[in-house]
């Protein structure tokens, strides 16, 4: 990855699994840009301003519309695992036990 500008996220109190990960790949004079946004983070990378670190569904369309270019796959120790965390008592009712199984597997098929 020499050679190359990055850009990362980062923000104060929030340990980003991302932003180590590229510190432990890349020279820190190699990250030229750091925003506290991912949405801005995006932008910049779609923009050109450097290479970053992006969710894989939500490049997808970029990918695929060929205005940007997938480096690597997926790195396997930046996956993460998705909860949906519902109170009991609230799952007691039944408007939360219909959305849950309305929501769920419509979220989950994002993901794979």
């Amino acid at each position: 990855m020499r050679g190359h500008s990055f850009l990362t996220y980062e923000r104060d109190g929030i340990a980003y699994s991302h932003h180590q990960w590229l510190l432990q790949h890349v020279l820190p004079e190699q990250i030229v840009m750091s925003f506290s946004e991912t949405a801005l983070m995006d932008a910049a990378i779609r923009s050109g301003h450097g290479l970053g670190i992006m969710n894989v569904k939500l490049a997808e369309p970029d990918e695929k519309a060929g205005t940007m270019i997938r480096c690597f796959g997926p790195p396997e120790e930046l996956s993460s695992q998705h909860l949906m965390l519902i109170s009991p008592d609230a799952y007691r009712r039944p408007e939360v036990k219909k959305f849950t199984k309305f929501f769920a597997p419509r979220y989950a098929a994002i993901f794979r």
